[in-house]
């Protein structure tokens, strides 16, 4: 005899669509709450996530969710006014407090339910647990802020998308007030991108690029560098922008070549004063030391052209001991005499260098006799023996003029 077939037990069909079961057993928090903030059901993920062990412990305990399950007072109304505009909220990302005290961050959502009448029946909602994705935000946010350099993401139309906390102390705001602000206006208070931008040339090239500045507004120089900032397909988005404030060493750097610019003048004034002083001792006659000792004077300072005169016995004149026109044309009688006026008085009365870097346009161009060189400018210093003036020399032409320095000289 044979055996009656089994017939395969086929699924309750009504469990598939177990919505109540597929809820509670959600991995994420599910909850329903009422207009007046206490909860009326709750799966066990939201029952773990505040730290109770079971749905019913959570329910009996919790009296009002906005007053005992956030932790920011500031919270609970935001989400209640975007319910009462909207009637749903999305993502809404802050602090709660578990059964224990200790804090955690969700991501909640949240939408209005309305009774036939058109009042509120309840809320619905999902609450996920986001605190290491937080957290993991938060430290890389630290490590931002904690960089010394200036830091700032930039994108394709130079606006600002982040800085970080040097950055934005630097510019004396906080890093939100920046955000969406173009770089140009926001750093160097410029309409447009300046030229020696390193984020155009980044964006044109799609390479790294790199500049040393002086931003007058942050009166500092910076080491700016920028690097392509990509998405997935390695599209451009922008640039992230680091600016090394090297305001100290660039000063120092300067510095020290001042002092090796002083240094090198301050050798070549001695070797100048050691050849007039050798000048004066071997030389058998004046006019040949007072040559030499004009020579390097016009070779130090930059002059080409000058002359030396004694001064003459009644101290009224000038004894024209020679004289260099520098290449230029000169039509006076060399017998002429040389009274003391002008600027060259003002020299023999202070008994002290003086110059004038203007010398056709100004006062002095009067006392100049016709057919003269022309003087751009002038500078003349009165030769001192024992206390006593004996007569000047007188420098002309130096290109770009005479200075402070060159009197001390």
């Amino acid at each position: 005899m044979s055996r009656p077939s089994k017939k395969k037990k086929q699924p309750n069909q009504t469990n598939f669509f177990d919505t109540q079961d597929i809820l509670d057993h959600a991995p994420i928090g599910v909850f329903t709450s009422t207009p007046e903030g206490r909860l009326i059901y709750a799966n066990q993920a939201l029952a773990d996530m505040y730290g109770y062990t079971a749905p019913q412990d959570l329910l009996a305990s919790v009296q009002d969710v906005a007053a005992e399950l956030f932790a920011d007072p500031k919270d609970p109304p935001a989400v209640n006014s975007l319910l009462a505009t909207e009637g749903i909220v999305k993502n809404y990302e802050c602090e709660h407090i578990r059964r224990d005290g200790s804090r955690f961050w969700a991501s909640g959502n949240i939408r209005t339910v309305y009774a036939e009448d058109g009042s509120i029946s309840h809320y619905q909602g999902f609450v996920t647990d986001i605190t290491e994705r937080k957290i993991s935000g938060n430290q890389w946010q630290d490590t931002f802020d904690s960089v010394p350099d200036m830091i700032a993401l930039i994108d394709t139309s130079h606006r600002i998308l982040r800085v970080n906390r040097s950055m934005a102390d630097r510019l004396n705001c906080r890093p939100e007030d920046v955000q969406g602000n173009y770089c140009y206006e926001a750093v160097h208070g410029l309409s447009a991108p300046p030229d020696f931008c390193p984020h155009s040339r980044t964006l044109n090239s799609q390479n790294m690029a790199n500049a040393e500045v002086f931003e007058k507004r942050l009166d500092g120089h910076f080491n700016v560098t920028t690097t392509p900032l990509r998405d997935a397909q390695g599209g451009i988005l922008g640039s992230v922008h680091v600016a090394r404030d090297i305001t100290r060493q660039k000063r120092e750097h300067d510095a020290m070549q001042l002092a090796m610019e002083n240094a090198r003048r301050s050798e070549v004034q001695l070797s100048s004063m050691y050849d007039a002083a050798r000048a004066i001792l071997m030389m058998e006659d004046f006019p040949s030391a007072a040559r030499h000792i004009f020579d390097s004077a016009s070779k130090l300072i930059g002059s080409t052209a000058g002359y030396v005169a004694l001064l003459a016995d009644d101290g009224q004149e000038n004894e024209l001991v020679f004289l260099e026109a520098g290449g230029r044309s000169c039509s006076v009688n060399p017998d002429l005499p040389m009274p003391i006026r002008g600027l060259r008085a003002q020299a023999y009365r202070l008994s002290a260098v003086v110059f004038d870097n203007d010398f056709m346009n100004s006062e002095w161009i009067q006392f100049m006799p016709g057919g003269h060189v022309r003087l751009d400018n002038v500078l003349f210093a009165p030769l001192v023996l024992d206390g006593k003036t004996m007569g000047i020399i007188g420098l002309a032409n130096k290109p770009g003029g005479f200075t402070k320095e060159d009197a001390t000289i």
